[in-house]
């Protein structure tokens, strides 16, 4: 038996000793295991009216947002911002200072009257997060310190709720300006407009980026001067100018001034237009179709100003000599203008003696597409010519002219000396012997870069084709050629040798 004076415990005392206490010791069990998690996790606690409150708050804001947009409170832009918040900022706090307190998301008269005045912020309508998590009904008479304005907004966990109740009707002037959520964006192309086969690799990307530009296009395509001002017009188009970058046009109805609408669209890249009218059916009428001479002056004046458009495409609008005249004083001027598309239209020898000049030693075009217009052999002198000295033209596309024989003859021999050019099509043009004999001496030369041939629906006979065979012996640049549409024996070996050696350049190509 142990003493007390070592302060043991025996088996004659009345106090049980440890290991007793360790066989008797049963641990506790919980029935209900959420129970057991809420012993240890208080905050687990589900908060009934804490959550109808936040479904009523979340109502309130997307009820009024079109009148009362809100921004987040981390200060970023994921549902609502207005780009002058930041110079606003003390003015806010200072009518918040005399005001009281938040934001009310529509639920006062005080509320809108200081969101008109600071510029259209609101709060979370209806309640806001303090510091500890704790929640305050608006309309409290405390005054929060401006330090705090920050706790006026929404939290960032409460956006997502919001834009999904937000309607498909909103007003695009706001959404342009206060919502950023992609899945807004989808569901508004997808379901509301039935955009589904938009691509979105086409416009950024984005969602957004796409339904403006798709719904800008239609806005100008609709636009009738007499129903609505264009000062209205521009006044919509500068609110989504941020999202603009491609602009393809298939009706220009009222004809308005495309100068005013490219300094609104500060953003632009490529602009695709056709003065036409769509479904016409019985009303056609001669004179609402092409481009005019008022049209073409303001489109002049657009391209000269422009510092940020890189492609222009004015397919069938019936460009005769006179426009392209005109619209050459404001590209012979233009120093960004890359991929110019004039093809469908009628212009003839003196336009592409105009158009040359866009072809001279400070060039910067790399694509001209002249197809389908009235140009025979003189214009493809002019052409030609400005090849000799042009070092970044990499594709030209002349097809469907008039060029002839004579005129391919001169256009090619621009080509001795020039050292970009990698795709031509020279297709239904008459084209014959002194064309292909020009062309079978470029193939030759080395150094040269033509990878892209197209000779379709021409005048080519078999003796042409075995000039262009032995040619291609000693080249080792060009990857793809078109032969179809000749006067062409379909037994003929050389064009086999000529396929042969094409497929050859290309497989050495990819493994480049």
């Amino acid at each position: 038996m142990a003493t007390r004076g070592e302060l043991s415990v025996g088996g004659t005392t009345n106090v049980p000793s440890l290991a007793d206490q360790i066989k008797r010791f049963q641990p506790r069990v919980f029935s209900n295991t959420e129970s057991a998690s809420r012993v240890f996790d208080r905050s687990a606690k589900d908060n009934p009216a804490r959550e109808a409150l936040t479904i009523k708050c979340v109502k309130v804001i997307v009820d009024n947002f079109e009148r009362l947009p809100a921004h987040d409170a981390t200060g970023g832009f994921n549902v609502g911002y207005r780009k002058n918040d930041d110079e606003n900022g003390d003015r806010r706090q200072d009518e918040t200072k005399d005001g009281g307190g938040g934001g009310g998301g529509g639920v006062d008269a005080s509320a809108a009257e200081r969101t008109d005045t600071a510029g259209g912020d609101a709060g979370f309508g209806g309640m806001v997060e303090g510091e500890g998590g704790d929640t305050k009904l608006e309309g409290d008479d405390e005054q929060p310190h401006p330090q705090q304005q920050e706790g006026r907004v929404i939290p960032a966990k409460f956006l997502q709720l919001i834009s999904a109740g937000l309607s498909t009707d909103l007003d695009p002037k706001v959404g342009a300006l206060y919502v950023f959520d992609e899945n807004y964006w989808k569901r508004r192309c997808v379901e509301k407009l039935g955009w589904q086969n938009c691509q979105i690799a086409e416009h950024g990307l984005t969602w957004k980026q796409l339904f403006f530009e798709a719904y800008v296009s239609t806005q100008l395509e609709t636009f009738d001067a007499q129903k609505e001002t264009f000062d209205h017009l521009l006044e919509f188009l500068a609110s989504c100018q941020e999202y603009v970058f491609n602009l393809r046009i298939r009706q220009l109805l009222a004809h308005p001034d495309m100068r005013a609408v490219c300094e609104v669209l500060q953003n632009l890249t490529m602009l695709d237009v056709t003065y036409s009218v769509n479904s016409i059916g019985m009303k056609y009428e001669r004179m609402l179709f092409g481009m005019k001479i008022s049209d073409a002056n303001c489109l002049a004046n657009a391209i000269q100003a422009t510092q940020t458009m890189a492609s222009l495409v004015l397919q069938g609008n019936l460009i005769d000599d006179d426009l392209m005249r005109m619209l050459m004083t404001g590209l012979i001027r233009n120093s960004t203008i890359t991929y110019l598309d004039v093809s469908h239209n009628k212009i003839t020898n003196h336009g592409a003696r105009l158009l040359s000049k866009l072809l001279g030693e400070n060039s910067v075009l790399t694509t001209l597409n002249l197809a389908d217009n009235q140009i025979h052999a003189e214009g493809g002198r002019y052409i030609g010519r400005a090849l000799r000295g042009n070092t970044s033209l990499v594709t030209l596309n002349l097809r469907l002219n008039r060029l002839t024989d004579e005129g391919g003859r001169m256009l090619i021999e621009g080509l001795h000396d020039n050292p970009t050019l990698a795709c031509l099509n020279l297709s239904a043009n008459s084209i014959a012997r002194e064309a292909c004999s020009s062309l079978s001496m470029v193939l030759r030369k080395p150094g040269k870069v033509l990878a892209t041939l197209d000779l379709s629906c021409n005048e080519l006979q078999d003796d042409d084709i075995r000039l262009l065979c032995v040619a291609l012996e000693r080249n080792s640049s060009l990857t793809s050629i078109d032969l179809r549409m000749n006067d062409v024996s379909a037994d003929l070996e050389d064009l086999e040798k000529i396929e042969k050696m094409v497929h050859a350049n290309e497989l050495r190509a990819r493994e480049a």
